[in-house]
């Protein structure tokens, strides 16, 4: 990195970019950086995270370098990225490697997708600071200041061994896998399904925002047990009276962000499955060996074919934009989990 960015401050490995300027900004040692701050408020760009071709043509017109120099701190575009103000994530064991060398720490751009939820590096599930509105630089901060309250307490990393002991842990694990698969296909524009269809980026994430809309727990105030089918699903605010017709079309999407890492687990772990993601795939099979919690929900659980008409909802919103995932999520609805995952079930027990 010190090759591509020569005489300017070096940036993390992975660190986006609004934290390497704000670590430029808070060393003082160059005025460039407070210079890049001053004219992106004059240009109004509130986002310095966002790929735009205004920010970078700034950026290296006032450090004197190729605009391609700074295009890998940006994360990739259409790939679920939370907003700027609600980058609370962060993983401990990379801001507290950033301390022990010295540095200040920087906030990395494998935390601002809506899917990840483990550190790709240490193995730790990321940690919320659990407040709203606050940048990456903020997040930092508030993530310091909690460590230093637990006494720099490490979380032990997730591994596929303690997933095979612990129920929650191996949600997580499946759901890391996902993570990873998605991680491998940002590198183009383009996400390979397990099938071999292709299809663009914005049309998959695109396609799981509408799945969404049905794929998450129902939790009622009344509900005193929640069945292990929804276990390890998000839940979502249902209305207390049933919705007909042309009313469902009101029901809000419940966004992933709104959620804590481990608390999205399970939708992720399911999304693997259904996408058919092989190391998904595998993991679950050997921990349905070893715990019930593992047993697939059916799909109808997923997807329910009640008077909310959730499953008619998702396929007109596809329809109507012409997602060529279409025929994808429709075979979702009654796909059978188990045979997805390569679990066989003899005869006698089906």
């Amino acid at each position: 990195m010190r090759k591509l960015l020569p005489n300017v401050s070096r940036p993390y490995s992975n660190e986006i970019f609004s934290s390497w300027v704000h670590r430029g900004f808070r060393s003082g040692a160059d005025s460039r950086f407070a210079e890049l701050i001053g004219l992106c408020r004059l240009h109004n760009i509130a986002d310095l995270d966002r790929d735009d071709v205004e920010l970078i043509e700034l950026a290296a017109n006032i450090f004197a370098l190729p605009k391609a120099h700074f295009s890998s701190m940006f994360p990739s575009r259409n790939y679920w990225i939370i907003p700027s103000t609600y980058r609370n994530l962060y993983c401990p064991g990379c801001l507290l490697a950033d301390i022990k060398h010295g540095n200040i720490p920087g906030y990395r751009i494998s935390w601002v997708y809506r899917w990840s939820i483990v550190c790709p590096i240490h193995g730790f599930i990321l940690e919320s600071t659990g407040r709203v509105g606050q940048t990456a630089e903020e997040t930092v901060s508030s993530a310091i200041h909690s460590l230093a309250k637990d006494k720099l307490h490490m979380p032990p990393p997730i591994t596929t061994r303690a997933s095979q002991f612990s129920a929650h842990v191996g949600y997580v694990g499946v759901a890391f896998y996902f993570q990873q698969w998605i991680a491998r296909q940002i590198r183009s524009e383009k996400i390979m399904l397990p099938t071999g269809q292709t299809v663009s980026a914005k049309d998959f994430f695109r396609m799981i925002d509408i799945v969404c809309l049905s794929a998450m727990r129902p939790a009622r105030a009344e509900e005193r047990y929640i069945p292990d089918t929804y276990s390890y699903l998000p839940p979502r605010k249902w209305p207390s009276e049933p919705l007909k017709g042309s009313e469902v079309a009101h029901l809000p999407f419940r966004d992933p962000i709104a959620f804590a890492p481990s608390e999205k687990a399970g939708l992720l772990a399911y999304l693997g499955l259904l996408v058919g993601v092989p190391k998904c795939c595998s993991l679950w099979r050997i921990l349905a060996k070893r715990s019930s919690y593992y047993s697939c929900p059916s799909s109808k659980s997923l997807f329910p074919d009640d008077d909310r008409g959730l499953r008619d909802k998702i396929r007109n919103m596809l329809a109507e934009e012409n997602n060529p995932l279409l025929d994808t999520a429709t075979t979702w609805f009654d796909i059978d989990l188990q045979r997805q995952a390569g679990i066989v079930i003899p005869e006698l027990f089906k």
